[in-house]
């Protein structure tokens, strides 16, 4: 990663972090049609919008954890593909 994503992500808190993860899913949602997106896509959509891992993204903002045990923990694969689904929903 160079200096400037280095700078970019260690200016973001881990809340936004999540936050854009969580809005990849959602755009992979929607075009793949399927209720799910396994990690490595997630990395590599990430990797093609950043320029960078999101491992990378959060060794920067000093957090531990992988990417998939974080997302575990906040299950932010549940939450953003279950209130994506309901508020789909409500439009129909």
């Amino acid at each position: 990663m160079d200096e400037s994503h280095r700078d970019h992500f260690s200016s973001l808190s881990l809340e936004r972090l999540l936050e854009e993860l969580e809005n990849l899913i959602v755009l992979e949602f929607q075009r793949s049609g399927k209720p799910w997106v396994s990690v490595v896509i997630l990395t590599e959509l990430f990797y093609e919008k950043y320029g960078a891992s999101p491992e990378a993204a959060l060794k920067a903002q000093s957090c531990s954890d992988s990417l998939r045990n974080l997302l575990k923990k906040v299950g932010v694969f549940q939450s953003t593909l279950l209130n994506y689904l309901k508020s789909f929903m409500l439009l129909l």
